[in-house]
């Protein structure tokens, strides 16, 4: 507030509303990208989970006909540990581990060494499964069978290439935006433009 107030133009008022990043992805999927509530969504008679995978942390919901349910609204690790074990992995091998590289191996699965191309996938595949596991571990646990009766559990962050395919074998009902990466920011975003147009 002191930061901001300064800065406010005459007439203009600033309201913080602190959120959960998890809730984000309800945000997008039930407020349009305009700041309307979406009329095909009416999360009151519905049921969602939520999977949120950031780089320190993988963040659950579960919003049940309109509440959100306290016992969900929990962590665990994040991207954070494909990234270490990839930099382990390539350090046992001889390769590089510079920040630069260790992102190419895991968006891509493949490091230029000396001008050559080196395909790391199978190292990627022994790092990502050990996440995998943790976060399976978690979604299990979170949403245990009421999983099978949710409209969906969106999956949203900038994990979401490396375990779809995984979590939507688990979680037939799975299901992520075209922008996933940054269904946070825009979600919290759709939020505030409906704030604006209630105020």
């Amino acid at each position: 507030m002191a930061l901001l107030t300064p800065r406010l133009l005459p007439g203009q008022t600033l309201r913080v509303m602190v959120q959960s990043q998890a809730d984000a992805p309800l945000q997008w999927l039930s407020i349009q990208s305009n700041g309307w509530p979406h009329p095909g969504r009416d999360l009151d008679n519905e049921a969602w989970g939520v999977i949120e995978i950031g780089h320190y942390t993988t963040d659950f919901a579960l919003c049940d006909r309109g509440a959100m349910m306290e016992y969900a609204a929990v962590s665990c690790a994040g991207m954070h540990l494909v990234y270490e074990g990839m930099s382990s992995a390539l350090a046992q091998t001889k390769l590089p581990t510079t920040l630069e590289v260790v992102e190419a191996a895991v968006r891509t699965g493949g490091i230029k060494h000396f001008g050559k191309r080196v395909d790391v996938s199978p190292l990627l595949n022994q790092a990502k499964a050990g996440f995998e596991a943790v976060v399976m571990d978690e979604a299990n646990r979170v949403f245990e069978q009421k999983a099978a009766v949710f409209d969906s559990i969106i999956v949203g962050g900038g994990g979401v290439e490396m375990l779809l395919n995984g979590l939507k074998q688990r979680y037939p009902n799975a299901v992520s935006g075209d922008k996933s990466r940054i269904m946070v920011a825009e979600g919290l975003c759709r939020l505030s433009l409906l704030s604006l147009r209630q105020s």
